[in-house]
């Protein structure tokens, strides 16, 4: 495929918890793409070793994926020069494949390969395997990006629900309460009015130099398993229609 410009590598260099996908004749690319973008990450997708190799010597990323038809000794090959990068030693690589690898146990203990993952892949199967290998606290839940209608019980302004998972939210208000208290909520999510109790872990203010919209992260303290299991099923729904759409 030959190399990009200069320009394109000095753009992805300025991207944070990048994700390398790197194509070896696998069928998974724009899904893939869809559910880690869903999950919060950026991806950078790279057609070929050169391309990979260019990137690394710009910007680490913090995971490689190798999404390949079979796993054989060229892709073998292909890992250990990833890994000879200067400071591709520390990334940890997992390898998408149609066809059940082998030598695999000895690949994770040898350290070449995080994991290996049969495609199609299982969108929960993915976070949780991506989360292992590059999160130091892997998150329980997948949290996936929104902009739902919310409000608190106890305050007369309604806000919005930025950042969802089945264990909390970011609740995006221009008068988010104070750290520790808690208060009864209500998103809407898709046809249902979700009811919980929840506790602020956080906050971001107008006037903070972030650039995260002034609101608070908050953990549901109660909800009850109904409406805790409809918004697990409302997540994955969303990450994976994102990906079936990406496919058609």
């Amino acid at each position: 495929m030959g190399s990009r410009r200069e320009s394109d590598w000095q753009r992805i260099a300025t991207r944070r918890r990048l994700i390398l996908l790197l194509e070896c004749g696998g069928q998974e690319r724009a899904a893939l793409e869809r559910m880690l973008a869903g999950f919060g990450y950026n991806v950078s997708i790279t057609a070929d070793e050169q391309q990979a190799m260019e990137c690394m010597q710009i910007v680490l990323p913090s995971l490689i994926i190798v999404d390949t038809e079979r796993v054989d000794a060229a892709s073998y090959g292909l890992i250990g020069r990833l890994k000879q990068e200067q400071g591709g030693e520390r990334i940890p690589v997992i390898v998408l494949s149609r066809i059940a690898p082998q030598k695999a146990e000895e690949a994770i203990m040898r350290r070449k390969v995080a994991a290996f993952l049969l495609s199609p892949v299982n969108t929960e199967e993915l976070f949780r395997v991506v989360q292992s290998a590059m999160e130091e606290t892997p998150r329980r839940n997948i949290r996936i990006a929104t902009r739902l209608q919310a409000f608190r019980d106890d305050a007369a302004e309604s806000g919005f629900a930025t950042q969802l998972s089945e264990s909390g939210m970011f609740y995006e208000t221009a008068e988010p309460a104070p750290v520790h208290s808690k208060h009864p909520v209500r998103i809407i999510a898709g046809n249902r009015e979700i009811r919980a109790e929840a506790e602020v872990l956080y906050r971001s203010l107008s006037d903070d130099r972030s650039r995260r919209a002034p609101g608070m992260g908050m953990q549901f303290t109660r909800i009850t398993s109904d409406d805790q299991n409809y918004l697990r099923l409302f997540i994955l729904l969303r990450l994976r229609k994102s990906a079936h759409l990406s496919l058609s």
